[in-house]
């Protein structure tokens, strides 16, 4: 099995609650795990622990999605994500045929293939079972069947620009040469990086890369 060429950047993060009321107002939810703190985030349960990952089967889901396409392997180091972010925070800041506004959620997800990264936000359970409509057309809804992915979790920021630090790459790599070695069976088409924390929120940070089961 080869190692997943890396595609793309740091994952734009979420933030603790301060800044997010800042943004939107939002106010806080209950959540299961510890690090998605006050948020919403979707639920999922651990099948089994390995040294290092675990994997976990996650309930179906409804994301808000938008995408970039026509990357190349050295996407991570693009830090054109900040537009992509704001069409999904715009979103659920009422940006949808119902004008309808919503909490943030965790984490903001980023699925990467050869030739696209797509971010996504959860959709809260509030309104998972009919969303609003995008009114961008740049923005769709998805629904992610139940599934199993291989994850690896990690603190920290996920990529520091400035001292040209890229963890998730440097996860991602380590989580598929323990696959590799433990002859599991993997979807080698794309993965997944996820964050947790915003930008400016600087200790107890979470962040994840994915790789779903075949």
């Amino acid at each position: 099995m080869k190692v997943l060429a890396a595609l793309t950047l740091a994952v734009a993060c979420v933030a603790a609650a301060p800044w997010w009321q800042r943004l939107s107002g939002a106010e806080s939810v209950d959540s299961k795990p510890d690090f998605c703190k006050s948020y919403e985030c979707p639920s999922y349960k651990v099948i089994e622990s390995y040294d290092g990952y675990e994997l976990r089967e996650y309930d179906a889901s409804v994301w808000v999605t938008t995408a970039m396409s026509g990357m190349s392997e050295d996407f991570w180091e693009d830090r054109s994500a900040n537009s992509v972010f704001m069409k999904l925070f715009g979103y659920i800041q009422g940006s949808n045929a119902d004008s309808q506004k919503m909490d943030m959620t965790v984490p903001v997800v980023n699925t990467h293939t050869r030739t696209e990264v797509g971010m996504s936000f959860y959709i809260p359970n509030e309104f998972s079972a009919s969303p609003p409509a995008p009114t961008d057309t740049d923005v769709s809804i998805t629904n992610a069947p139940k599934a199993q992915y291989y994850v690896r979790s990690f603190g920290g920021f996920g990529y520091t620009p400035i001292f040209g630090t890229n963890n998730y790459k440097t996860h991602l790599t380590e989580l598929l040469n323990k696959i590799e070695g433990a002859g599991q069976s993997i979807d080698e088409t794309m993965f997944i990086t996820t964050g947790y924390n915003s930008p400016w929120e600087l200790f107890n940070r979470h962040n994840e890369v994915w790789v779903p089961k075949n």
